[in-house]
Protein backbone atom coordinates (compact mmCIF):
# COMPACT_ATOMS: atom_id res chain seq x y z
CA UNK A 1 0.00 0.00 0.00
CA UNK A 2 1.57 3.54 -0.94
CA UNK A 3 1.23 6.58 1.08
CA UNK A 4 -1.17 8.00 -2.01
CA UNK A 5 -3.48 4.98 -0.93
CA UNK A 6 -3.22 5.55 2.62
CA UNK A 7 -4.43 8.73 2.98
CA UNK A 8 -6.87 8.24 0.48
CA UNK A 9 -8.81 6.50 2.88
CA UNK A 10 -8.41 8.49 6.47
CA UNK A 11 -11.90 9.14 7.71
CA UNK A 12 -13.22 12.32 9.81
CA UNK A 13 -13.21 12.40 13.43
CA UNK A 14 -14.81 14.77 16.21
CA UNK A 15 -12.28 17.46 15.99
CA UNK A 16 -12.19 17.77 20.43
CA UNK A 17 -10.89 14.07 20.61
CA UNK A 18 -8.49 14.77 17.56
CA UNK A 19 -7.45 18.11 19.84
CA UNK A 20 -7.65 15.70 23.06
CA UNK A 21 -5.26 13.05 21.69
CA UNK A 22 -2.62 14.80 20.53
CA UNK A 23 -2.28 17.67 23.09
CA UNK A 24 -1.79 14.67 25.30
CA UNK A 25 1.01 13.02 22.77
CA UNK A 26 2.88 16.85 23.14
CA UNK A 27 2.43 16.83 26.72
CA UNK A 28 4.08 13.56 27.05
CA UNK A 29 7.05 14.73 24.69
CA UNK A 30 7.38 18.13 26.45
CA UNK A 31 7.21 16.29 30.09
CA UNK A 32 10.29 13.87 28.65
CA UNK A 33 12.69 15.74 26.57
CA UNK A 34 15.16 19.38 27.57
CA UNK A 35 13.19 22.62 26.05
CA UNK A 36 15.30 23.17 23.36
CA UNK A 37 14.91 19.61 22.33
CA UNK A 38 11.41 19.36 22.12
CA UNK A 39 11.59 22.75 20.17
CA UNK A 40 13.93 21.05 17.43
CA UNK A 41 12.15 17.81 17.16
CA UNK A 42 8.71 17.53 18.40
CA UNK A 43 7.13 20.49 18.18
CA UNK A 44 5.72 20.37 15.05
CA UNK A 45 4.19 16.81 15.09
CA UNK A 46 0.69 16.58 13.98
CA UNK A 47 -2.00 13.74 14.12
CA UNK A 48 -3.65 13.77 10.96
CA UNK A 49 -5.47 10.21 10.70
CA UNK A 50 -6.02 6.85 11.36
CA UNK A 51 -5.19 3.58 8.87
CA UNK A 52 -5.50 0.22 9.39
CA UNK A 53 -5.18 0.66 12.81
CA UNK A 54 -2.56 2.91 12.34
CA UNK A 55 -2.04 6.59 14.26
CA UNK A 56 -0.65 8.86 11.57
CA UNK A 57 0.86 11.61 12.81
CA UNK A 58 3.12 14.03 10.08
CA UNK A 59 6.59 16.19 10.80
CA UNK A 60 7.76 18.59 8.80
CA UNK A 61 11.07 17.22 6.82
CA UNK A 62 12.55 13.66 6.81
CA UNK A 63 15.19 13.70 8.88
CA UNK A 64 12.93 14.87 11.54
CA UNK A 65 10.55 11.89 11.14
CA UNK A 66 13.78 9.69 11.35
CA UNK A 67 14.86 11.40 14.59
CA UNK A 68 10.98 11.01 16.01
CA UNK A 69 10.68 7.11 14.56
CA UNK A 70 13.86 6.37 16.65
CA UNK A 71 13.98 8.11 20.00
CA UNK A 72 10.19 9.11 20.37
CA UNK A 73 7.56 6.18 18.24
CA UNK A 74 7.67 4.27 21.70
CA UNK A 75 6.66 7.38 23.65
CA UNK A 76 3.67 8.15 21.51
CA UNK A 77 2.70 4.68 20.99
CA UNK A 78 2.28 4.86 25.02
CA UNK A 79 0.54 7.48 25.14
CA UNK A 80 -1.91 6.40 22.50
CA UNK A 81 -2.39 3.19 24.65
CA UNK A 82 -3.09 4.91 27.93
CA UNK A 83 -5.49 7.78 26.30
CA UNK A 84 -7.31 5.72 23.73
CA UNK A 85 -7.40 1.70 25.74
CA UNK A 86 -7.31 0.20 22.29
CA UNK A 87 -4.29 -1.60 20.32
CA UNK A 88 -3.36 1.45 17.83
CA UNK A 89 -0.51 2.62 17.07
CA UNK A 90 2.06 5.05 16.01
CA UNK A 91 3.22 5.67 12.45
CA UNK A 92 5.57 8.97 11.89
CA UNK A 93 6.01 10.10 8.42
CA UNK A 94 6.95 13.47 6.61
CA UNK A 95 5.21 15.89 4.61
CA UNK A 96 7.25 14.91 2.19
CA UNK A 97 6.01 10.71 2.22
CA UNK A 98 2.49 12.16 1.10
CA UNK A 99 1.06 12.76 -1.97
CA UNK A 100 0.11 16.36 -2.90
CA UNK A 101 -3.55 15.72 -2.00
CA UNK A 102 -2.76 14.89 1.50
CA UNK A 103 -0.48 18.17 1.59
CA UNK A 104 -2.83 19.77 0.85
CA UNK A 105 -5.57 18.23 3.76
CA UNK A 106 -2.67 18.69 5.98
CA UNK A 107 -2.12 22.21 5.71
CA UNK A 108 -5.96 22.66 6.00
CA UNK A 109 -6.20 20.39 9.15
CA UNK A 110 -7.54 16.95 8.89
CA UNK A 111 -10.15 15.27 11.29
CA UNK A 112 -9.01 11.52 12.36
CA UNK A 113 -11.60 8.81 13.16
CA UNK A 114 -13.68 8.37 15.90
CA UNK A 115 -11.70 6.85 19.08
CA UNK A 116 -13.64 5.06 21.82
CA UNK A 117 -14.62 5.92 25.25
CA UNK A 118 -14.76 10.02 26.10
CA UNK A 119 -11.53 11.49 25.58
CA UNK A 120 -11.35 13.22 29.16
CA UNK A 121 -12.52 10.52 30.89
CA UNK A 122 -9.93 8.95 33.17
CA UNK A 123 -8.77 5.28 31.05
CA UNK A 124 -9.19 2.33 32.26
CA UNK A 125 -6.45 -0.52 31.65
CA UNK A 126 -4.55 -0.14 28.51
CA UNK A 127 -4.14 -2.00 25.65
CA UNK A 128 -5.32 -5.21 25.02
CA UNK A 129 -2.58 -5.75 22.04
CA UNK A 130 0.24 -5.53 25.13
CA UNK A 131 -1.65 -8.99 26.50
CA UNK A 132 0.07 -11.79 27.69
CA UNK A 133 -0.81 -13.68 24.68
CA UNK A 134 1.36 -11.55 23.04
CA UNK A 135 4.10 -11.45 25.30
CA UNK A 136 7.38 -13.45 23.91
CA UNK A 137 9.20 -15.95 26.50
CA UNK A 138 12.13 -16.76 26.92
CA UNK A 139 14.95 -17.24 29.77
CA UNK A 140 15.36 -13.78 30.34
CA UNK A 141 12.03 -12.97 31.42
CA UNK A 142 10.20 -16.10 32.27
CA UNK A 143 10.36 -15.48 36.12
CA UNK A 144 8.78 -11.88 35.81
CA UNK A 145 6.26 -13.11 33.24
CA UNK A 146 5.39 -16.13 36.25
CA UNK A 147 4.79 -13.78 38.28
CA UNK A 148 2.90 -11.56 36.40
CA UNK A 149 0.61 -13.96 35.43
CA UNK A 150 0.54 -14.85 38.99
CA UNK A 151 -0.64 -11.28 39.59
CA UNK A 152 -3.46 -11.10 37.85
CA UNK A 153 -4.83 -14.18 38.44
CA UNK A 154 -4.70 -12.81 42.33
CA UNK A 155 -2.61 -15.59 43.61
CA UNK A 156 0.29 -13.71 44.55
CA UNK A 157 -1.02 -12.10 47.48
CA UNK A 158 2.07 -12.98 49.46
CA UNK A 159 3.55 -10.60 47.44
CA UNK A 160 2.42 -7.14 48.76
CA UNK A 161 4.60 -4.99 46.65
CA UNK A 162 6.20 -6.11 43.50
CA UNK A 163 8.78 -4.10 41.61
CA UNK A 164 9.36 -5.31 37.46
CA UNK A 165 12.85 -3.98 36.52
CA UNK A 166 15.11 -3.99 33.33
CA UNK A 167 16.66 -2.23 30.85
CA UNK A 168 14.10 0.44 28.49
CA UNK A 169 12.34 -1.55 26.24
CA UNK A 170 12.36 -5.13 27.38
CA UNK A 171 8.73 -5.60 28.52
CA UNK A 172 8.29 -3.99 31.49
CA UNK A 173 4.75 -2.00 30.39
CA UNK A 174 3.87 -4.89 28.28
CA UNK A 175 3.51 -6.46 31.32
CA UNK A 176 1.60 -4.27 33.47
CA UNK A 177 -0.51 -3.92 30.81
CA UNK A 178 -1.08 -7.13 30.49
CA UNK A 179 -1.74 -7.56 34.09
CA UNK A 180 -4.32 -4.43 34.11
CA UNK A 181 -5.88 -5.93 31.45
CA UNK A 182 -6.49 -9.41 32.37
CA UNK A 183 -6.68 -8.86 36.43
CA UNK A 184 -10.39 -7.33 36.53
CA UNK A 185 -11.73 -10.23 33.95
CA UNK A 186 -10.33 -13.42 36.19
CA UNK A 187 -11.86 -11.18 38.94
CA UNK A 188 -14.66 -9.98 38.79
CA UNK A 189 -15.07 -7.35 41.18
CA UNK A 190 -11.35 -6.63 41.80
CA UNK A 191 -10.58 -3.09 41.48
CA UNK A 192 -7.93 -2.70 39.63
CA UNK A 193 -6.09 0.62 38.41
CA UNK A 194 -3.02 1.15 35.88
CA UNK A 195 -1.42 4.02 35.80
CA UNK A 196 1.90 6.00 33.88
CA UNK A 197 4.30 7.72 36.25
CA UNK A 198 3.86 10.86 33.86
CA UNK A 199 -0.03 10.68 34.76
CA UNK A 200 0.05 10.53 38.11
CA UNK A 201 2.45 13.51 38.39
CA UNK A 202 0.24 15.34 35.89
CA UNK A 203 -2.90 14.37 38.01
CA UNK A 204 -1.85 15.06 41.29
CA UNK A 205 0.27 18.41 40.52
CA UNK A 206 -3.09 19.66 38.90
CA UNK A 207 -4.67 18.79 42.08
CA UNK A 208 -2.73 20.89 43.79
CA UNK A 209 -2.08 23.56 41.68
CA UNK A 210 -5.75 23.95 41.28
CA UNK A 211 -6.35 23.75 44.89
CA UNK A 212 -9.24 21.84 44.25
CA UNK A 213 -10.23 18.94 46.98
CA UNK A 214 -7.65 16.48 47.26
CA UNK A 215 -9.88 13.38 48.08
CA UNK A 216 -11.10 12.37 44.27
CA UNK A 217 -7.27 12.38 43.41
CA UNK A 218 -6.66 9.84 46.76
CA UNK A 219 -9.81 8.10 45.76
CA UNK A 220 -8.51 7.48 42.52
CA UNK A 221 -4.76 5.59 43.50
CA UNK A 222 -5.83 4.47 46.77
CA UNK A 223 -9.09 2.76 46.82
CA UNK A 224 -7.92 -0.27 44.39
CA UNK A 225 -7.31 -3.90 45.31
CA UNK A 226 -4.19 -3.76 42.63
CA UNK A 227 -2.71 -0.47 41.68
CA UNK A 228 0.05 -0.80 39.12
CA UNK A 229 2.24 2.20 38.49
CA UNK A 230 4.47 2.43 35.26
CA UNK A 231 8.09 4.30 35.62
CA UNK A 232 8.14 4.90 38.91
CA UNK A 233 11.62 6.02 38.70
CA UNK A 234 10.13 9.06 37.15
CA UNK A 235 8.95 10.29 40.13
CA UNK A 236 12.50 10.55 41.82
CA UNK A 237 13.05 14.11 42.96
CA UNK A 238 9.29 15.34 43.19
CA UNK A 239 9.39 14.94 47.30
CA UNK A 240 5.62 16.02 47.16
CA UNK A 241 5.00 13.59 44.75
CA UNK A 242 7.37 10.88 46.05
CA UNK A 243 5.29 11.37 49.58
CA UNK A 244 1.70 10.75 47.92
CA UNK A 245 2.90 7.50 46.31
CA UNK A 246 4.49 6.73 49.38
CA UNK A 247 1.47 7.01 50.87
CA UNK A 248 -0.81 5.50 48.43
CA UNK A 249 1.63 2.13 48.84
CA UNK A 250 0.69 2.08 52.67
CA UNK A 251 -3.05 2.86 52.10
CA UNK A 252 -3.24 -0.10 49.20
CA UNK A 253 -1.35 -2.57 51.15
CA UNK A 254 -2.76 -1.89 54.85
CA UNK A 255 -6.71 -3.16 53.29
CA UNK A 256 -4.56 -5.60 51.69
CA UNK A 257 -4.70 -4.77 48.64
CA UNK A 258 -1.46 -5.43 45.96
CA UNK A 259 0.93 -2.26 44.37
CA UNK A 260 3.19 -3.10 41.21
CA UNK A 261 6.15 -0.88 39.98
CA UNK A 262 8.28 -1.06 36.63
CA UNK A 263 11.28 0.53 36.82
CA UNK A 264 14.44 0.91 34.42
CA UNK A 265 16.76 -0.25 37.76
CA UNK A 266 16.90 -2.75 40.83
CA UNK A 267 16.21 -2.03 44.48
CA UNK A 268 19.86 -1.42 44.72
CA UNK A 269 19.69 1.32 42.17
CA UNK A 270 16.49 3.31 42.55
CA UNK A 271 19.02 6.50 43.09
CA UNK A 272 17.21 9.65 43.53
CA UNK A 273 14.81 8.86 45.84
CA UNK A 274 13.60 10.33 49.55
CA UNK A 275 14.99 7.50 52.17
CA UNK A 276 11.77 6.79 52.58
CA UNK A 277 10.53 5.21 49.67
CA UNK A 278 13.75 4.64 48.29
CA UNK A 279 13.14 1.53 51.73
CA UNK A 280 10.05 0.82 50.93
CA UNK A 281 10.82 -0.29 47.05
CA UNK A 282 14.01 -1.97 48.20
CA UNK A 283 11.47 -4.27 50.16
CA UNK A 284 9.74 -5.29 47.56
CA UNK A 285 9.58 -8.79 45.32
CA UNK A 286 12.22 -8.43 42.97
CA UNK A 287 11.27 -9.54 39.32
CA UNK A 288 14.23 -8.87 37.08
CA UNK A 289 14.02 -8.73 33.15
CA UNK A 290 16.90 -9.18 31.29
CA UNK A 291 17.95 -8.70 27.60
CA UNK A 292 16.54 -10.87 25.23
CA UNK A 293 18.83 -13.69 23.44
CA UNK A 294 18.80 -14.40 20.05
CA UNK A 295 16.13 -16.74 20.43
CA UNK A 296 13.76 -14.64 22.13
CA UNK A 297 14.62 -11.76 19.68
CA UNK A 298 14.07 -14.16 16.71
CA UNK A 299 10.60 -14.88 18.35
CA UNK A 300 9.83 -10.64 19.06
CA UNK A 301 10.54 -10.25 15.34
CA UNK A 302 8.37 -13.06 14.08
CA UNK A 303 5.66 -11.74 16.56
CA UNK A 304 5.93 -8.05 15.09
CA UNK A 305 5.96 -9.12 11.55
CA UNK A 306 2.59 -11.05 12.02
CA UNK A 307 0.90 -8.04 13.88
CA UNK A 308 1.75 -5.59 11.17
CA UNK A 309 1.04 -7.99 8.12
CA UNK A 310 -2.44 -8.79 9.84
CA UNK A 311 -3.44 -5.41 9.96
CA UNK A 312 -1.14 -4.42 5.90
CA UNK A 313 -2.00 -7.55 4.18
CA UNK A 314 0.59 -8.26 1.52
CA UNK A 315 3.57 -7.28 4.02
CA UNK A 316 6.31 -9.68 4.17
CA UNK A 317 9.97 -10.00 4.11
CA UNK A 318 12.44 -13.04 3.22
CA UNK A 319 12.99 -15.29 5.92
CA UNK A 320 16.73 -14.26 6.20
CA UNK A 321 15.36 -10.79 7.01
CA UNK A 322 14.18 -11.94 10.25
CA UNK A 323 16.84 -13.41 11.43
CA UNK A 324 19.38 -10.42 10.56
CA UNK A 325 16.97 -7.95 12.51
CA UNK A 326 17.41 -10.54 15.00
CA UNK A 327 20.75 -10.73 15.11
CA UNK A 328 21.81 -7.26 14.44
CA UNK A 329 19.42 -5.37 16.33
CA UNK A 330 19.88 -7.01 19.83
CA UNK A 331 19.18 -3.44 22.43
CA UNK A 332 15.54 -4.74 23.33
CA UNK A 333 12.31 -5.97 22.11
CA UNK A 334 11.28 -2.07 21.74
CA UNK A 335 13.87 -1.67 19.26
CA UNK A 336 12.87 -4.67 17.38
CA UNK A 337 9.20 -3.07 17.33
CA UNK A 338 10.90 -0.19 15.89
CA UNK A 339 12.89 -1.87 13.29
CA UNK A 340 9.76 -3.70 12.19
CA UNK A 341 8.03 -0.68 12.00
CA UNK A 342 10.50 1.26 9.98
CA UNK A 343 10.72 -2.10 7.23
CA UNK A 344 7.03 -1.47 6.82
CA UNK A 345 6.82 1.94 5.80
CA UNK A 346 8.95 1.05 3.31
CA UNK A 347 6.57 -1.65 2.11
CA UNK A 348 3.89 1.01 2.35
CA UNK A 349 5.97 2.77 -0.15
CA UNK A 350 6.79 -0.14 -2.77
CA UNK A 351 4.50 -2.65 -1.51
CA UNK A 352 6.64 -6.08 -1.99
CA UNK A 353 8.53 -8.61 -0.27
CA UNK A 354 11.61 -6.53 1.67
CA UNK A 355 14.91 -7.99 0.75
CA UNK A 356 17.70 -8.60 2.72
CA UNK A 357 19.66 -6.30 0.64
CA UNK A 358 16.51 -3.52 1.59
CA UNK A 359 16.63 -4.22 5.06
CA UNK A 360 20.20 -4.06 5.82
CA UNK A 361 20.18 -0.48 3.76
CA UNK A 362 17.13 0.52 5.63
CA UNK A 363 18.17 -0.60 9.08
CA UNK A 364 21.91 0.15 9.13
CA UNK A 365 21.88 3.13 11.58
CA UNK A 366 19.87 0.65 14.02
CA UNK A 367 22.37 -2.29 14.21
CA UNK A 368 25.04 -2.86 17.13
CA UNK A 369 28.42 -2.60 16.10
CA UNK A 370 30.30 -6.16 16.68
CA UNK A 371 32.40 -8.02 15.46
CA UNK A 372 31.79 -8.93 12.04
CA UNK A 373 31.28 -12.77 11.18
CA UNK A 374 32.10 -13.84 7.64
CA UNK A 375 31.44 -16.45 5.29
CA UNK A 376 34.75 -17.90 5.22
CA UNK A 377 35.15 -17.91 9.07
CA UNK A 378 31.77 -19.85 8.64
CA UNK A 379 33.22 -22.29 6.62
CA UNK A 380 36.27 -22.72 8.73
CA UNK A 381 34.67 -23.59 11.33
CA UNK A 382 31.69 -26.21 10.47
CA UNK A 383 34.40 -27.97 8.47
CA UNK A 384 36.80 -28.23 11.99
CA UNK A 385 33.72 -28.97 13.90
CA UNK A 386 33.57 -31.96 11.52
CA UNK A 387 36.61 -32.66 11.14
CA UNK A 388 37.18 -31.74 7.49
CA UNK A 389 39.36 -29.09 5.39
CA UNK A 390 37.84 -26.60 4.45
CA UNK A 391 38.24 -27.59 0.64
CA UNK A 392 36.38 -30.61 0.90
CA UNK A 393 33.62 -28.87 2.31
CA UNK A 394 33.38 -27.02 -0.55
CA UNK A 395 33.28 -29.95 -2.78
CA UNK A 396 30.72 -30.28 -5.16
CA UNK A 397 29.18 -33.53 -3.79
CA UNK A 398 26.41 -35.41 -3.11
CA UNK A 399 28.26 -37.40 -0.33
CA UNK A 400 26.31 -36.92 3.36
CA UNK A 401 29.57 -36.59 5.16
CA UNK A 402 30.27 -33.59 3.15
CA UNK A 403 27.12 -31.99 2.02
CA UNK A 404 25.09 -32.47 5.73
CA UNK A 405 27.88 -30.04 7.11
CA UNK A 406 28.14 -27.99 3.58
CA UNK A 407 24.23 -27.39 3.97
CA UNK A 408 24.93 -26.00 7.81
CA UNK A 409 27.41 -23.62 6.62
CA UNK A 410 25.11 -22.37 4.00
CA UNK A 411 21.82 -21.88 6.86
CA UNK A 412 24.77 -20.34 9.44
CA UNK A 413 25.54 -18.05 6.72
CA UNK A 414 22.14 -16.82 5.86
CA UNK A 415 21.59 -16.27 9.58
CA UNK A 416 25.04 -14.43 11.11
CA UNK A 417 25.67 -12.02 8.07
CA UNK A 418 23.80 -10.13 6.08
CA UNK A 419 25.29 -11.36 2.58
CA UNK A 420 22.53 -11.80 -0.01
CA UNK A 421 21.75 -15.42 -0.90
CA UNK A 422 23.95 -15.31 -4.69
CA UNK A 423 26.97 -13.79 -2.50
CA UNK A 424 27.27 -16.88 0.03
CA UNK A 425 26.39 -19.31 -3.01
CA UNK A 426 29.28 -17.96 -4.96
CA UNK A 427 31.62 -18.18 -1.70
CA UNK A 428 30.81 -21.68 -1.45
CA UNK A 429 32.15 -22.57 -5.47
CA UNK A 430 29.86 -20.71 -7.16
CA UNK A 431 26.40 -22.47 -6.46
CA UNK A 432 23.27 -21.67 -7.64
CA UNK A 433 21.27 -19.36 -4.82
CA UNK A 434 18.59 -21.78 -4.75
CA UNK A 435 21.12 -24.36 -3.17
CA UNK A 436 21.53 -21.84 -0.67
CA UNK A 437 17.96 -21.34 0.06
CA UNK A 438 16.85 -25.17 0.12
CA UNK A 439 20.07 -25.38 2.51
CA UNK A 440 18.53 -23.05 4.69
CA UNK A 441 15.29 -23.95 4.86
CA UNK A 442 16.15 -27.81 5.10
CA UNK A 443 18.61 -27.08 8.21
CA UNK A 444 15.95 -25.17 9.59
CA UNK A 445 13.15 -27.25 9.32
CA UNK A 446 15.78 -30.09 11.12
CA UNK A 447 16.69 -27.73 13.52
CA UNK A 448 12.80 -27.46 14.78
CA UNK A 449 12.45 -31.32 14.98
CA UNK A 450 15.35 -32.77 15.95
CA UNK A 451 17.29 -31.49 19.10
CA UNK A 452 20.37 -33.14 19.12
CA UNK A 453 20.59 -31.71 15.72
CA UNK A 454 19.86 -28.26 17.10
CA UNK A 455 22.33 -29.08 19.85
CA UNK A 456 25.31 -29.13 17.00
CA UNK A 457 24.34 -26.69 15.12
CA UNK A 458 24.03 -24.76 18.36
CA UNK A 459 27.30 -25.19 19.36
CA UNK A 460 29.00 -24.68 15.83
CA UNK A 461 27.44 -20.90 16.47
CA UNK A 462 28.55 -20.53 19.11
CA UNK A 463 32.29 -21.91 18.35
CA UNK A 464 32.19 -18.70 15.46
CA UNK A 465 31.20 -16.30 17.59
CA UNK A 466 33.85 -17.49 20.71
CA UNK A 467 36.86 -17.49 17.37
CA UNK A 468 36.36 -14.05 16.33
Amino acid sequence: MRHSDVFASVEAMEPRVHVAVESAVHKHLKSTFAPQEFAAWYKDLRLIGRVDGCYVFVVPRTIVRDRVQQDAAHLIDSVLVETLGDDARAMIVSAGDLPEGARALVQQGVNVVPFPGAPNAEPEAPAAALSFDSFCVGPSNKAAYTMARAVAANQASAFPLILFHGSPGVGKTHLLTAISAEASVLTPGRRVRYMMAPIFIQEFQDALAKKRDMSAFKALVRENDLFLLDDVHRIAGKRVTEEEFLDTISVVMAHGGQVVVSADHGPNGLDGFDERLKTQLRGATDCAIGDPDFELRSRIVASRFAAYAAMHPGFAAEPAVLDMVAARVTASGRDLDGAVKQLLMIWLDEPQKITLATAEAALRHRFVPEKKVTVDHIIKSVAKYHQLTPQELLERTRRAEIAKPRQIAMFLATKMTVRSLPDIARRFGGFDHTTVLYARNSVAKRVDTCARFAADVAAIEQAIRDGL
